[in-house]
């Protein structure tokens, strides 16, 4: 799972720490 930011793009590093899915 990735976080899909505002601005459209994807936050990958935020993504693994916060979820790991």
């Amino acid at each position: 799972m990735v976080l899909k930011l505002r601005d459209g793009s994807y936050d990958y590093t935020k993504s693994q720490t916060l979820s790991k899915t």
